[in-house]
């Protein structure tokens, strides 16, 4: 984990002026890159890096940030909340992806 941003916006900013500025969520069928319509599995993705970020005012505000590579070269950034309020099927499926 690399916790080196004070917010999510700045991290994102950070992380699309270098070249990670496609949008993830994950499908029934595998994570989806909503920029180019691609659907990948495991096996096609590495986690680059990732950033917890804890809202010191409002639990709601508790999220991890992840910077993701597909083998097709499409880099972008996927968003999670932990704790409570975490995707379950999404943790599950991020397990499974190697962090580099």
């Amino acid at each position: 984990m690399n916790n080196q941003y004070d917010s999510i916006s700045v991290a994102l900013a950070d992380l699309s002026k270098k070249g990670y500025n496609q949008n993830f969520s994950l499908r029934s069928t595998g994570l989806y890159c909503h920029q180019t319509s691609q659907t990948f599995k495991p096996e096609d993705l590495k986690i680059i890096e990732f950033h917890r970020f804890e809202g010191e005012s409002n639990m709601d505000d508790m999220a991890i940030l992840y910077v993701i590579e597909s083998s097709t070269a499409c880099k972008g950034v996927l968003i999670d909340a932990f704790g409570t309020y975490s995707d379950i099927e999404l943790g599950d499926f991020l397990k499974t992806i190697p962090i580099i």
